[in-house]
């Protein structure tokens, strides 16, 4: 019996290691993405693009003020959308299949 209870442990940390890499793979990605969508976010609040507005400004009839509200929109677009793909790439739960095996496991050896 004891080998039995064993040999299933160590199939599940095998089992609960490969999920790990997956899902710290997963989550290294998401921090990644969310951290360069709210950068991208701050630049555009922050008109961190002051390049891009004056030559915005300058080879079109925009102006300064319009030149600035064109490049922040397009700036808070991309890094909004960047910050849904990170944290829909966090929702999905962390090592999920290794304790849904380790319930079944626990309860057969319980019954």
């Amino acid at each position: 019996m004891m080998r039995a209870v064993g040999t299933m442990l160590g199939v599940h940390i095998q089992y609960a290691q490969q999920e790990a890499r997956g899902d710290v793979s997963r989550v290294v990605v998401a921090a990644l993405l969310l951290l360069v969508g709210a950068a991208l976010v701050g630049l555009a609040l922050l008109f961190g693009q002051a390049a891009v507005v004056a030559l915005i400004a300058r080879r079109t009839s925009l102006g300064l003020w319009r030149a600035i509200a064109v490049v922040a929109a397009t700036d808070a677009v991309v890094g909004m959308m960047l910050v849904i793909l990170g944290r829909n790439r966090l929702r999905k739960p962390i090592l999920k299949e290794t304790r849904l095996l380790v319930k079944r496991t626990a309860k057969s050896l319980v019954e």
